[in-house]
């Protein structure tokens, strides 16, 4: 018996039909509400995410260390809408950058 009948005939190997039931569609089903119930986490955790990144992003003051996409570190010395001015390095170099480049944020201590 080739495989091309035994899926014609279900499975069964005497060449009779079987009759499927409301049991074929479990499998199927159970699928599909894993696969939701994945989608709904994943989309949760996404936004919270998102959440939490423009949070930063507003929260960014003159005098707040930053890190960048690109990996430079540097102090906030000017905002400008949707750009940042930092100072890097010995040199103190500056550079104006995008506010979504900036990747963390590091507040600046509070003298009390």
């Amino acid at each position: 018996m080739n495989i091309f009948n035994l899926l014609l005939t279900n499975g069964t190997t005497d060449g009779t039909t079987q009759q499927l039931g409301w049991e074929s569609w479990i499998l199927p089903i159970g699928m599909i509400v894993i696969l939701v119930v994945f989608m709904f986490i994943s989309a949760r955790s996404n936004k919270k995410k998102q959440q939490e990144a423009t949070k930063m992003l507003n929260s960014i003051a003159i005098g707040d260390d930053v890190t960048t996409a690109g990996g430079i570190e540097g102090k906030v010395v000017r905002i400008k809408d949707d750009h940042i001015t930092i100072e890097s390095g010995r040199d103190r170099t500056k550079i104006c950058i995008g506010r979504a480049y900036i990747v963390s944020v590091n507040k600046k201590e509070q003298n009390q």
